[in-house]
């Protein structure tokens, strides 16, 4: 038993000390324009280090007759601020046009390796075919990463952003900045990565 909670201890570090390096997640009512993306950069300006946004959709991955349920994340090379995206200490950049991430957990049950081709439907069953260019490290949730120009040629449009990373300025307070995003118009819920950690 201890050994398992040892075992347990140790990813949970891993995770939210190497792997998210975000300090909270936002998820808004709808997606946003870049008007409202500029309009809540301003509004956490004083509290908040950095803010990326994302698109972020629950789809099914496809795999030699196997599938498995991931989220797929859009987003352009500025997510690295927030994800390391490593496996055996090898750091990865942002896949190119129809490439794509896939966590090692979701690669490992679809028996995907470098150079697989995956087929991917949202709960619109709109598809993409993307190859995967890199496998990483993680051991929350299962993720598929792409650029927001592979989705624009696959679907022919770029999906707006419904989701934000924000790193909290040194000495900031984590609960006190997320309490003033929670009552902002828009915003549908808030994680904080240290209560996850805790958990």
């Amino acid at each position: 038993g201890f050994g398992i909670r040892d075992s347990i201890v140790d990813i949970v570090d891993v995770q939210f000390d190497e792997i998210t390096l975000y300090d909270m997640q936002v998820c808004f009512t709808e997606g946003l324009t870049q008007e409202d993306e500029d309009a809540f950069r301003e509004a956490v300006r004083q509290s908040a280090d950095s803010v990326g946004f994302i698109y972020q959709s629950t789809v099914e991955a496809e795999f030699g007759g196997k599938t498995r349920d991931v989220y797929l994340i859009a987003s352009d090379g500025g997510i690295g601020n927030f994800i390391d995206f490593h496996m055996d200490g090898q750091k990865l950049t942002m896949p190119g046009l129809n490439g794509a991430y896939l966590s090692a957990g979701a690669a490992e049950l679809l028996g995907l390796a470098v150079g697989d081709t995956v087929l991917v439907r949202d709960a619109n069953l709109k598809s993409l075919e993307v190859t995967i260019s890199g496998i990483f490290e993680n051991h929350v949730y299962n993720y598929l990463i792409v650029t927001p120009e592979t989705l624009q040629q696959k679907w022919g449009e770029t999906p707006a952003n419904q989701m934000a990373f924000l790193n909290v300025r040194v000495g900031g307070d984590v609960h006190e900045l997320g309490a003033e995003i929670t009552a902002m118009d828009g915003v549908m819920n808030l994680t904080i990565c240290a209560d996850q950690a805790d958990a």
